[in-house]
């Protein structure tokens, strides 16, 4: 075996939780409403398959989190425009995060973590067969404490803003039967990072998707898409291995065309 691998050994552990949630809500106008609500969050403790030290051999204990929310969603300019947001906040104890290396990865518990942030969504209606679509989230997560002098980094995985656009347009029919739709969606990615000592990151890209729709009847459709149309160029993961001169790294789907047909009867 090598040389991180501990010998066979047998452990138990057991665990109860009650996880509250409450919710409130107010219908200021018809039009408007305001929320907000409080809950708990739980992942359950364990085991890790390939402990890599002693320690391990405890196993890890159970993420508690405490979740907070205030939002809002009003309509205006006669229903033409849906707008809605909501600021949220998380506090982590004993977060659950993979740390190590591919084939020697085990679950720790890397102390405590917190997140702020604000969501935002807009829809615009200018006319029936128009939709344009707005939204983007901006915050902030990192370690509040944590083992290997984490404390302060990023949490990984967790962008500090995503955006997205589209617009959906269905064509007048003048001139053919059935519907056809026009698509387009753009997805912002800020930089994040893959690891909790925030070595290895990806920095910010942009993915496009383009697709139209043709609707024969009420049994049969069709929808040519393409997703990533810019084969934009983006890791999804990246990890650093022993002795190696450079990381590695998976990467995101590149240009992707294709044909859905559905038929229902």
């Amino acid at each position: 075996n090598p040389s991180w691998m501990i010998d066979a050994y047998a452990q138990n552990k057991s665990e109860n939780t009650l996880s509250p949630k409450a919710a409130l809500g107010w219908q200021i106008t018809p039009d408007s409403r305001v929320f907000t609500s409080i809950s708990s969050g739980y992942r359950p403790g364990g085991f890790s398959l390939q402990p890599r030290s002693s320690g391990d051999k405890n196993g890890y204990s159970a993420e508690k989190s405490l979740n907070g929310e205030l939002g809002w969603r009003t309509r205006l300019a006669d229903n033409m425009v849906d707008l809605s947001g909501a600021l949220y906040w998380i506090e982590t104890d004993d977060i659950q995060l993979y740390t190590g290396t591919p084939g020697s990865q085990v679950l720790r518990n890397l102390g405590e973590a917190q997140s702020r942030g604000l969501e935002l969504q807009l829809a615009f209606y200018p006319t029936d067969d128009l939709t344009l679509n707005l939204g983007g989230t901006f915050g902030k997560s990192s370690f509040k404490s944590g083992n290997q002098d984490i404390e302060g980094n990023t949490l990984p995985y967790a962008p500090k803003t995503t955006l997205v656009a589209g617009i959906d347009y269905v064509l007048p029919q003048a001139w053919f039967n059935g519907a056809v739709s026009l698509s387009s969606n753009a997805r912002y990615t800020s930089s994040v990072f893959f690891d909790e000592k925030n070595t290895l990151s990806q920095a910010g890209y942009t993915l496009v998707d383009l697709a139209i729709q043709y609707q024969a009847n009420p049994h049969l459709s069709m929808r040519l898409f393409s997703n990533n149309v810019t084969d934009q160029d983006y890791k999804t993961y990246s990890f650093a291995m022993p002795n190696a001169s450079a990381a590695l790294s998976n990467y995101g789907v590149g240009r992707e065309v294709g044909l859905n047909i559905k038929l229902e009867w």
